[in-house]
Order: structure tokens, then C-alpha cells, then sequence
């Protein structure tokens, strides 16, 4: 590419010296003449050296690239990154030197004006008044040219400068120093360029003004693009890797080096950048995640962001992109990630680990555009083909044998320096062990805990292989994989031996537990939190049972209650539900023998003995074990591992984890929710264990006649509270398809078991409904909560908390679907009822109260609006005294009391209304995440209160934004009533802005898509209601009369049916119609043209409306 340019540079060069060594000499002689303007000569001489000089330097700079060039050609160097990097530059400066060209041509024309003699006939007085007049008459063409050229001079020895850094690789000092006066000549040519497209005509040629501004806007983009070429490295922000990098890493440090200069992005501008990718495949247990993460902490500092992808399935790299995702507070989404990773210019690096499912379609995950690195590690050959930088792939077998031998020897700990006959054995010790890197690291830590001596593994390992042999456990592996479960053996063996060690013995037990669990995150906290959770759920039980004895509510029992109540218990004794679970040791004797503090101390242990042996590994970034791959399912399948025994043990992985969950009222806390957030990837991992295991003893038993005719496992009450546990957090984080799952499994157990009218079945029956009412399923929800509701009144009365509590539920359905006047006979009942029940200041009164303005609202009238504004301010009062600002419940009273203030004629309240919208957001955005669907809800309220404070533009960007983010977010679907709600939203704005034509669009589709969305009980409901409101009004302000009585026709047809007694928005809209009408009547008998007038006025339901 630049040896393609050469003649255009070289030429275009010549053709500039030439022009300055004329004008330079012209100037000299108008000098001579006795010119008017000898201080502006004497500059301009001045200037056009320097000039002459730059011309000499690029001259200077082109012949030494090319000639490196063309060296390195000869030399076939693969890395001229420096050419790559600086080619574009010199194209740039190519075009810089053409212009100046223009500038100095120019400037040498205005002196010949001014030189130019007058008349021989003239008097020597007037001829001087004509010099000084065409002086004077140029002057400011002069002035702008010499801008111009200063501009241009100094840019050009910029770009010089930083060629010369790129190719020589100059000091950071340097570099620093000229980022920051490329910086300034930024701002200055920005400015130069503002003043002069806004003056009339700058130099009187007005060909010349095109082209002059046209080339400065280039050099503008030029500069831009050198300022990113040139800015100082990247500051890393982002740094998690698969495994942190052992201390005893040996080996490949060649590979390291080659990889560093082939693949690592040169800095520059992100046009001139392509996607780098590169893959590490080979055996498994190779060393290839470890040379990655080595290769990521090398070059740290190279890397804005270093993000850890796990690439075993489609699930995992989900999830591992839904991590870095919330890193960036958006919605934890695999397309959120990605989308934030293609827009990101700062460079980042993708590590994907253990991507070897070939059903895998790996490319889907990778960021689009041209930015960003890469890294795969693979056991699948057919990935090698995605490596696009030479030479695209490494494979790795087993180290070279010093290698191997020396990481042998360092992972046993012995003293250097190494004996000879040490070297020997390690050298026949890893031969045997395939020189592989994982095996090598095990076999080292069997002999640094004394399993075994340097001298005697080879007896060791002969010993364990002949009996995994012989029993047939690894008649299938490969001789890499039997060498690495071999030594994997030698180690568990130690372990049992030390059995009589307590830690010994909880180390099997967690291993056995961690092989259930996802490999990562494998966080301490989880055990802790699951010991001390036993204990507050003791607790909890107790005291709910001394409440409910001293409940005024509570009525006497029937003798046949009475009874069943007794057969439950018997039955609940029964199924276990007062017994612990199925446990590790380290959990069951905290809670009976040692205490608390002294089972965390055992935890700890536990832990440490297994890292010892390498089997886990910490991050101390993360405060976390890992496992590798290779141990992780060896410690779930081993040849030791008995189906049963993995029904087992995925039995108590799975209880540990519901142990260290809470149900409410427990568990409430923002730290809980992190907890539970974190738990998902474990619960996702044992529930496909569970499945597997339960597939695999179907298939065994249908071996067997007889297992054919058992029963099936009775209900565990401890199954089924791990299921209610994991539907907990799966609704939580937005996973409200798997919720429902296992709610529906909870409720049809309970309800066997203990019956309908039980406070547990109805707590499930409570779950499910609010996940079908997350999902826009108000009929299935509605179903439901009227059941809980009926079961409630008929077994506790209509008074009691519970029944009003499911009153309360039943009343927000009702309002969702927009039946608002049955959701405002309840929501007053409940009001009331709670209040006299619990008090003004309890929060489940002070939520209904909320609810309540809410249905309040809907009904549009004057004292509807400032009813509602009362009950909202209450509610916010005293969620604000009992729970603080930063609690999430008060969030809602705030987005309503700023909803109906714009509602309310007063300018004050409409500021108040945005600043307590920008509280809920910062609120939401902190507690729940920056694209979580209440945060965005709580976005498209704010756009409406802009919409309200005329800021229309703003609010159109502001509900376009969340309507792009719920578009990539696959959970969400495009009819849900909250999505439809968006559009609405921003209809408005384009009305508001008088972009008819748009809003139409969008309302027409809308109010078709309201018609058929789940949540409807009618084709009127009042969001559609609302769009055709806004679709009328569009037309109106159109002069399209005729349609917009049309629609005012079927709005009303809607209102009247659904609102029985009457809407004050029905008479709005029949007095707009008959306005409308008479205007029609009007310009019919006179043949005026229609047109929009401001006399003709619309139902104000988002906020009172000025758009004229």
C-alpha cells in the first residue's frame, strides 16, 4: 500500500517545495519594491522556511519507511505492524501536503493583487492610497490563508512526529508529551473550523472556501484518528481469567513472546483495526488454559478488559456473558454483552475456555465489528480454522521433556539445586505421564504430601493403573486420560488414608459436592451461609408458631380440622420434614456438636487440604475456588462413583445450595439477592446433573423386572423445598419459564400433602401467580390469586392479614388488566382492613395504599388525580420512616407520585416529579441492575415527566434506548403489555414534536398488537384506550379530520362499554368529535383546505399536553 502511493506523495511533496521557493522569492522582491506590507512579508517568509523545511522532512521520513520496507520484505518479517498501523497517515499527509499546496498558491495570488502596479499615469499620493486600499482589501483573505497554513504546518510535523514514534518506537515520555499537544491542535483546529463555516465568505474565491473547508474537516478526522493512534496505553479495568496462573509455570515461554507480537492489536484508530482471534487446541490436561491466562497477565496492561468465558456448552458461555454483561450494569443477557463489547473501543480480550462441543456454533458468541482479541482453547480440531492471525493456532500435546521434568520437580517441592538423579526420575516419571501438564502437577503434589517418593511413583502409579485396569473403569479413556485419572487416584487414596483426620475427611465430602456444582465460583460463602441459615430458619419457626398462638385472629379449630391437622403431622414426620436434609458432616455437627465458628474453621481446613493437592485452585480476585475441567468431572465420575452414589451426592450438592437460600420473610436483603444471583450457574449445573443421574437409573431399572413394578420415590419435603428454594432464584433473576416449572411442581406437592387452605401451599400458590403475572399471563394469575383468596375467606375469615393480603394481590391483577373499578372496591377493603389489622404504619398497609392511588388515578377526573396524589404521598412517607430511601418498595410510591403530579396544573410539582423519576432510576439502576425491566419501566415513567417539562427530543431518545435494549433481550417478548406500553410513550414524544407521520405508524400497529396481547379481558383495555386517544389526536394535528372522528367513535364505544358509570374523558372526546364535525361542515360549504386548530382539545392522560 505505500509503495503504491509513493509517486502521489513524492510528486505532491515537489509540486509544494516548488510553489514555496516562488513565493518565498516573490516576497523577497515585493519586499525590495518597498511593499505596504513589509511585517506581513517578513512573517510570511518566515513561515514559508519552516514550510520549505517540513516539505524536506517528509521527503527525509518517506525514503528511510521505504527503504525499511522493502527490508523487510526481503527479510519476510510478519510483524510490520508499525506499516500497518501508520499507512493510513501517510495517505492522510499525502492529502495534507496537496492543499497546503492550495493554501501556498493562493497566498502567492493575493500578493500578486496587492503588488500588482497601478497605472504609470497615477500621482505617487494616489497610487500609494491604492496599495494601501487593495491592502487592506486582502487583508483578511491573508490573514485566513496564513491560519490556514500555520494549521497545517503544524499538523503535518505531528503526523511526522508520529510516524516516526510508530516506526521507531519512541520513548512513553514521548508519546505522553505528544498526545498532549496533538490534544491542544485538536481543539484549536475544531475552533478554526467552527469559525470558519459560520463566516459569510473567507477568502473571496468561493471554489477555494469549498475546498478549503472540505480539507480541513479531513485534516479534523486525520488528527482525530492520530489522537487515538498516539493515546497513552490502556488503563486495565477488567481482569478475570479462567484459573489464576500457577507459581510453578513452566515452559512455552517462545510461544508466549510469538503470540504477543502476532496477535496483540497495535494501538490505533478502531477503522484501521480487525477482530484478532487465535486458537490454543490440544490434548486435554495440555496446559493450554494455563498458557492463556499466562499470556493474559503478561500483557495486563495491553488489555483495557480481560473477560473469562466458559466455552464447554451454549448454556455456559449464556451465562459467562451474562457476567460481563452486568459488569457494564445491563441487562445479564449473552446480546447485552455482546452489544456492549462491539461498541466498546477500548481494546478488551475474550478468553474462550474449553469450548469443545462441537454442536456448539462458537462464532455466534463472538462480539461484532472490527475490535477485540480472541483467545480459544479447544480440544475440537475443526476450531482451529477460526484462528485469523498467523499462524492462527497452536497445538499443544505434552511439554518438551526438560520442561515437563522441571515443572515436576518444582510442583514436589524439593530443594534446588536439583541432584542429576533427580532430573532422571523426573525425567522417566513425566515419559510415562505423556509430559502432560495437568498430570505432571498432580503426580507432584501425591509426592510433595509425602504419598509417595520421587523414587517409588513409577511403583505408585503402575500399581493404580493395573487396578483401574483390571477392574474395567477405564477400559474407554485414552492413555492421556487414564494417565491423568491415575494420578487423580494416588491422590484420593492419600486423602481416605487420612480419614482419621477430620479434614481429611471433609475434603472428600466437599470434593464429592464441588463435582456438582458449576466449576467456577465455588465460593466459601456458600457453606457458611447455608450453616447459619439452618439456624435462623430454627429460629424463624419458632417464633412464627408463638405468633400465630397469641394471633387475635386466629379462630378455634373444628374437631375435624382438629384431625387432619394431627394426620399432617404424622405425615410430615413421614416424608422428613423435621429432619435435616442429607448433608455434609462439616453442616450437620455445626448444628449439633461443635457451634458455628468451630464448623467455618473446618470449612476452611476442609478447603486447604484440597488445595494442597491442586485439586481446587483460588482466585484471589474473585475470593473463589475453581476446578479444572478434567477433575471437575472426575470428582462427579470417577471409577468410584456408583450411580447411586450420584444420585446421592447431587441430592446434597443440591441441598447445601437451598441451605444457603432463604424464603421471606427471610432473606430480603440486597445482599441476598447478590447471594442468590451468584447461586444460578450451580443451580443450573445441578439440576442437569439431577436430570442425567435420574434418566440413567430409569434406563438401569427397566434392566430389571422387578424395579419395573416399584413405586416411585415418595414426596421429600426437603426435595420439595429445594424446589420452592431454586424457583426463588430463578424468578428472581428473570428465568421466569424455569420458576414456573418448579412453583407448579411445589404447589402439586403441597397440595397433596398438606392441602389447599395451608399457609405453605398457599405461599407456593402466591409464587406461581406473581411469575405468571411477570410473564403477562394476568388470566392464569388472576385464576389463581381468586382461588387463594376464596380458600383464605372460607378457612381464616375475611378480616384476616392473610385473606386481605390475597385480596390485596387479586387487586393489582384486576387494575393490570384494567378493570378498575372491581380493583378499587378491593384495594379500599384492603386498605381499610389492613390498617385496622396491623396499623397506618405497617408496610403491607402502606403498599396497598400505593396500589390503591394507583387504581385511583385511572379515573381522570380532577379529584380522582388529587386523591391519588394523597395516597401516594402517605405511602412514600411512611416507606421512607420503616424502610429508608435506598429500600426498593418505596421506588414504586415515588414513580406514582411523580406520575399523577403532572397531572396536576402546577409547574412546581413537575420539577419535583424529575427529580424524584432520576431517584427511582439511581435506586433501581443500583439495587435490581441498569436494564432490569422495573429499571427500564422506571426510564419510560422519567421520558413521560420530560414529555410533561417539554423536553420532548430528550424523552424520545431516552424510551428509544429501552426499547432497543428490550429488544435484544430474549426473556422479554415484543407483545408484553410493559414493551407496548414503550411505543405508546413514544408516539407521544413524536407528536410532540409534530412528527406526525412516524407517531401514526407506530400507533396504528400498536393498537392492533393492544388488541390481541395476553393480558387483555377485552378489546378496550385502557392502554389501548390511550393509543387511541394519541392516534386521534395525531390525525387531528394533521388536518386528517375525517379519520380521527373515526377513532374518537371507537374510543368512545370503548369507554362507554367498560366504563359503566361513565368516563370524564367520554365527553372530552365527544366535544372534539363535534368540533371536528362543524369544521368538516365548515370548509365543505366554503372550500377552505381542513386544518389542525388549537380550539380542538384531547383527553390528557400521560400529562397535561402543549403541542401547539
Amino acid at each position: 500500500m505505500l509503495m503504491a502511493d509513493i509517486f502521489s506523495l513524492v510528486s505532491a511533496t515537489a509540486g509544494l517545495l516548488d510553489i514555496t521557493v516562488r513565493l518565498v522569492k516573490y516576497a523577497r522582491e515585493l519586499k525590495r519594491n518597498g511593499a505596504t506590507i513589509q511585517k506581513d512579508l517578513d512573517s510570511l517568509i518566515e513561515e514559508a522556511g519552516i514550510l520549505e523545511q517540513v516539505c524536506n522532512a517528509v521527503n527525509h521520513t518517506y525514503r528511510r519507511s521505504v527503504s525499511r520496507l522493502q527490508k523487510e520484505e526481503q527479510e519476510e518479517n510478519s510483524y510490520g505492524q508499525s506499516i500497518d498501523a501508520t499507512q493510513d497517515l501517510w495517505q492522510d499527509l499525502a492529502r495534507m501536503v496537496s492543499h497546503c499546496r492550495l493554501i501556498v498558491q493562493r497566498i502567492y495570488d493575493i500578493l500578486g493583487d496587492i503588488g500588482q502596479p497601478p497605472p504609470k499615469s497615477l500621482p505617487k499620493r494616489v497610487d500609494n492610497l491604492v496599495r494601501v486600499h487593495r491592502k487592506r482589501s486582502k487583508e483578511e483573505d491573508l490573514r485566513q490563508c496564513r491560519s490556514e497554513l500555520s494549521l497545517y504546518q503544524g499538523s503535518m510535523q505531528l503526523v511526522l512526529a508520529i510516524i516516526n514514534r510508530e516506526e521507531e518506537q519512541d520513548s512513553q515520555d514521548s508519546t505522553a508529551k505528544s498526545f498532549e499537544h496533538l490534544i491542544a491542535q485538536l481543539g484549536v483546529l475544531q475552533s478554526h473550523i467552527s469559525s470558519f463555516d459560520k463566516s459569510p465568505g473567507s477568502t473571496g474565491d468561493a471554489e477555494y472556501d469549498k475546498e478549503a473547508l472540505s480539507a480541513l474537516r479531513e485534516l479534523e478526522t486525520t488528527i482525530s484518528n492520530a489522537v487515538q493512534l498516539i493515546a497513552p496505553p490502556p488503563v486495565n479495568k477488567y481482569f478475570k481469567t479462567p484459573q489464576a496462573v500457577s507459581s510453578i509455570f513452566t515452559g512455552r515461554e517462545s510461544l508466549l513472546r510469538e503470540l504477543r507480537h502476532c496477535f496483540i492489536q497495535p494501538l490505533g484508530p478502531l477503522h484501521n483495526q480487525s477482530q484478532r482471534r487465535f486458537v490454543v487446541h490440544g490434548l486435554s490436561g495440555s496446559g493450554k488454559t494455563q498458557f492463556c491466562c499466562k499470556f493474559a497477565e503478561e500483557n495486563r496492561e495491553r488489555f483495557w478488559g480481560v473477560f473469562s468465558i466458559d466455552g464447554s456448552s451454549t448454556k455456559s458461555i449464556k451465562k459467562s456473558l451474562g457476567d460481563i454483561a452486568k459488569l457494564a450494569g445491563r441487562d445479564p443477557s449473552a446480546n447485552a454483552a455482546l452489544d456492549w463489547l462491539s461498541t466498546v473501543t477500548e481494546p478488551w480480550l475474550l478468553l474462550f475456555d474449553n469450548a469443545n462441543d462441537s454442536y456448539v456454533q462458537l462464532e455466534n458468541f463472538f462480539p461484532k465489528g472490527m475490535g477485540g482479541h480472541i483467545l480459544i482453547t479447544t480440544t475440537n480440531r475443526a476450531l482451529r480454522v477460526l484462528g485469523n492471525v498467523k499462524p492462527g493456532y497452536y497445538d499443544f500435546s505434552g511439554l518438551r521433556f526438560d520442561e515437563a521434568s522441571s515443572l515436576l520437580l518444582k510442583a514436589s517441592s524439593l530443594p534446588t539445586p536439583w541432584e542429576s538423579s533427580w532430573e532422571s526420575l523426573a525425567k522417566n516419571i513425566t515419559e510415562k505421564l505423556g509430559h502432560l501438564a495437568l498430570a505432571i502437577i498432580h503426580a507432584g503434589a501425591a509426592i510433595r504430601d509425602r504419598l509417595c517418593s520421587l523414587q517409588d511413583y513409577l511403583g505408585w502409579y503402575k500399581r493404580y493403573w493395573e487396578s483401574l485396569r483390571d477392574e474395567g473403569k477405564v477400559q474407554h479413556a485414552t492413555n492421556q486420560e487414564a494417565a491423568i485419572w491415575t494420578t487423580y487416584e494416588i491422590l484420593y487414596q492419600r486423602l481416605e488414608q487420612k480419614q482419621n483426620r477430620i479434614e481429611a475427611a471433609d475434603a472428600i465430602e466437599l470434593l464429592h459436592i464441588f463435582g456438582f456444582l458449576y466449576r467456577d465460583d465455588l465460593s466459601p460463602v456458600i457453606l457458611t451461609k447455608a450453616l447459619r441459615n439452618i439456624q435462623l430458619e430454627a429460629e424463624h419457626k419458632k417464633t412464627v408458631a408463638l405468633e400465630e398462638a397469641r394471633n387475635h385472629f386466629q379462630r378455634q379449630p373444628s374437631l375435624g380440622e382438629k384431625l387432619r391437622s394431627t394426620l399432617i403431622s404424622l405425615l410430615m414426620f413421614k416424608v422428613g420434614a423435621n429432619t435435616l436434609p442429607p448433608l455434609p458432616s462439616i453442616l450437620r455437627d455445626g448444628q449439633q456438636i461443635y457451634g458455628l465458628a468451630a464448623a467455618e474453621d473446618r470449612i476452611r481446613g476442609a478447603l486447604s487440604e484440597l488445595e494442597k493437592l491442586s485439586l481446587i485452585y483460588y482466585n484471589e480476585h474473585s475470593q473463589t475456588y475453581t476446578m479444572h475441567p478434567v477433575v471437575h468431572e472426575w470428582a462427579r465420575k470417577s471409577p468410584r462413583m456408583k450411580l447411586r452414589h450420584q444420585a446421592l451426592w447431587a441430592d446434597v450438592a443440591g441441598h447445601v445450595i437451598s441451605a444457603s437460600i432463604l424464603l421471606p420473610p427471610l432473606g430480603t436483603g440486597p445482599d441476598d439477592e447478590l447471594h442468590h444471583a451468584r447461586l444460578l450457574h450451580h443451580i443450573d449445573h445441578i439440576q442437569a446433573c439431577r436430570a442425567e443421574v435420574s434418566t440413567k437409573m430409569d434406563l438401569e431399572s427397566k434392566k430389571y423386572w422387578r424395579r419395573r413394578f416399584m413405586k416411585t420415590s415418595p414426596i421429600n419435603a426437603h426435595r420439595v423445598l429445594m424446589s420452592a428454594k431454586f424457583g426463588r432464584v430463578y424468578a428472581q433473576c428473570g428465568d421466569f419459564q424455569k420458576a414456573e416449572a418448579l412453583f407448579a411442581e411445589v404447589v402439586a406437592s403441597l397440595s397433596s400433602t398438606l392441602g389447599l387452605e395451608s399457609p405453605r401451599t398457599r405461599a407456593a400458590q402466591t409464587a406461581l401467580a406473581a411469575v405468571y403475572w411477570e410473564q403477562g399471563r394476568l388470566n392464569e394469575a388472576l385464576d389463581l390469586q381468586q382461588s387463594i383468596a376464596t380458600i383464605c375467606e372460607k378457612h381464616l375469615g375475611r378480616e384476616h392479614p392473610d385473606t386481605l393480603r390475597a385480596l390485596h394481590k387479586l387487586g393489582t391483577t384486576l387494575w393490570q388488566q384494567g378493570k378498575f373499578r372491581a380493583a378499587k372496591e378491593l384495594q379500599v377493603e384492603v386498605v381499610s382492613g389492613l390498617t385496622k389489622a396491623l396499623g397506618a404504619k405497617h408496610v403491607d398497609t402502606l403498599e396497598a395504599m400505593n396500589n390503591l392511588g394507583r387504581t385511583v388515578m385511572k379515573f381522570g377526573r380532577q379529584e380522582d388525580i388529587l386523591e391519588a396524589f394523597e395516597l401516594f404521598s402517605d405511602a412514600l412517607k411512611g416507606m421512607r420512616e420503616i424502610l429508608g430511601d435506598e429500600h426498593l418498595l418505596p421506588t414504586y410510591a415515588k414513580e406514582n407520585l411523580a406520575r399523577v403530579s403532572i397531572l396536576i396544573d402546577d409547574q412546581a410539582l413537575w420539577s419535583h416529579a424529575l427529580q424524584l423519576m432520576e431517584e427511582v432510576v439511581a435506586t433501581r439502576k443500583a439495587r435490581m441492575g441498569k436494564e432490569a425491566p422495573w429499571t427500564l419501566m422506571a426510564l419510560g415513567n422519567m421520558a413521560i415527566v420530560l414529555g410533561a417539562l417539554g423536553q420532548a427530543e430528550k424523552a424520545e431518545r431516552l424510551v428509544s434506548d429501552v426499547l432497543a435494549i428490550v429488544e435484544r433481550n430474549s426473556t422479554i417478548s415484543a407483545s408484553h403489555i410493559g414493551v407496548l406500553f414503550g411505543k405508546q410513550i413514544l408516539a407521544t414524544m413524536l407528536i410532540q414534536q409534530r412528527r406526525y407521520n412516524e407517531a401514526e405508524k407506530i400507533l396504528t400497529k400498536l393498537i392492533d398488537d393492544q388488541r390481541h396481547m395476553s393480558s387483555r379481558s377485552h378489546d378496550f383495555h385502557p392502554d389501548r384506550i390511550v393509543s387511541m386517544i394519541e392516534l386521534a389526536r395525531c390525525y387531528e394535528r394533521q388536518g386528517k379530520l375525517l379519520k380521527s372522528i373515526d377513532i374518537c367513535n371507537e374510543t368512545i364505544r370503548g369507554l362507554e362499554n367498560t366504563a359503566k358509570d361513565g368516563h370524564p374523558f367520554i365527553g372530552i372526546l365527544k366535544e372534539a368529535r363535534n368540533m371536528m364535525e362543524r369544521l368538516m361542515k365548515d370548509a365543505s360549504a366554503d372550500g377552505t383546505q381542513l386544518e389542525a386548530t388549537a380550539d380542538i382539545r384531547f383527553p390528557e392522560w400521560l400529562f397535561k399536553v402543549y403541542d401547539r
